[in-house]
């Protein structure tokens, strides 16, 4: 399994070691000057600029938040804007939840300039006065200096799956999807099979899962509900729709579950948006199964299931979901007589299947709602 993308040695040394298989120091930047301007310059993000996106995210890790499919679902609100500071690709974001504007970076070139040039600009446009969503190997890159704090964001760091674990499902940490797979097979006669996102019946039947889903978990006025939905019609409107790795759930030839997911190289996939009907108990991790093992097949070794946005009740499941890595994102502030490293010390020394946004021990005393 290549496990290149994800390394397991937390410490600088294990990235850069990382790094060195291959065949590079640090990430190379790629100019992508085509369309997205220089700063002070922005642009709104458009379908133009997928190719010159995707040519830059490519260097580093797979982070979800500079994931061009991700960028372009989620933004419901047409607001999210792009530009090239120090050959550093800078997105000006609105907040998933709060709608909240707020700068993020993707490079490692000059990273203390380009930080104080971002911050001074939020100041300037009234916007907050953090820089969020930073990855990893930017956090890094900026230096330690009195008066500015860079804190990791647990809520926002990615889940990593390994496909094989999920074909596989040794052990005792998977008795109980093992369980509710065993259930859900013997109750119902389903086929898990490919869909084409651009066929109208298929959309249609994607959205009267969302639906049902919403209605289920008494969410259908919800806020984050409305946006998620655009964001789900959103993806089903990309060019080539047929480029993403999609499953349809049926049971009596009616679709109950879909996973709308996207090959990003050899080793990586990323799972896009989820659904399927709570009333069938298994279903999802049946689903899961089927598509890490789809996945597997074709020697992709890892599934990013993105962020849980400190939601209590996606935080307790996607821990369920026994993830094997996680991508950490940092955010970064002045603060006046304020000092830290910009990788915490607990990052770098627990062991990767331990890091995480809270033990699951802390997280299974908590109530779910």
């Amino acid at each position: 399994m290549d496990t290149a993308h994800v390394p397991s040695d937390r410490s600088v040394t294990g990235i850069l070691e990382g790094a060195r298989t291959r065949g590079l120091e640090q990430p190379i930047p790629v100019p992508i000057r085509n369309r997205i301007p220089i700063f002070p310059r922005f642009k709104r993000l458009d379908i133009g600029d997928q190719f010159e996106i995707e040519r830059w995210v490519r260097q580093f890790q797979p982070y979800s938040d500079f994931n061009f499919v991700s960028l372009y679902s989620w933004n419901t609100t047409d607001e999210i804007e792009v530009s090239l500071l120090n050959d550093n690709l800078v997105v000006l974001f609105s907040d998933y939840s709060t709608a909240e504007r707020f700068f993020s970076f993707m490079g490692t070139n000059l990273a203390d300039e380009t930080a104080d040039i971002l911050l001074n600009e939020a100041k300037r446009r009234g916007t907050c006065e953090s820089l969020k969503l930073l990855p990893r190997e930017t956090a890094m890159a900026i230096s330690p200096r009195p008066g500015y704090v860079v804190k990791e964001s647990q809520d926002n760091c990615d889940y990593i799956l390994s496909t094989e674990d999920w074909i596989d499902l040794h052990g005792k940490e998977f008795k109980n999807k093992r369980n509710e797979i065993h259930r859900f097979e013997r109750d119902h006669d389903s086929v898990c099979r490919p869909i084409d996102l651009s066929d109208v019946t298929t959309q249609r039947a994607i959205n009267n899962v969302f639906g049902h889903w919403a209605v289920v978990r008494e969410r259908a006025g919800d806020h984050d509900t409305a946006l998620e939905s655009v964001a789900v019609r959103r993806i089903l409107t990309l060019p080539h729709p047929t480029d993403l790795m999609s499953f349809g759930l049926f049971v009596g030839g009616v679709m109950i579950g879909y996973s709308i997911n996207e090959r990003l190289g050899p080793s990586m996939a990323m799972g896009h948006h989820w659904k399927v009907d709570r009333s069938f108990h298994g279903a999802y991790a049946y689903l899961l199964r089927h598509t890490c093992r789809e996945l597997h097949a074709e020697g992709i070794g890892w599934l990013n299931i993105q962020q849980d946005l400190g939601q209590r009740g996606l935080k307790y499941s996607k821990r369920l979901y026994r993830p094997r890595r996680f991508l950490h994102k940092f955010e970064l502030q002045r603060e006046e007589h304020a000092w830290a490293k910009p990788t915490p010390p607990n990052v770098l020394q627990l062991e990767p299947a331990l890091v995480g946004p809270r033990s699951l021990h802390d997280i299974n005393h908590e109530r779910v709602g």
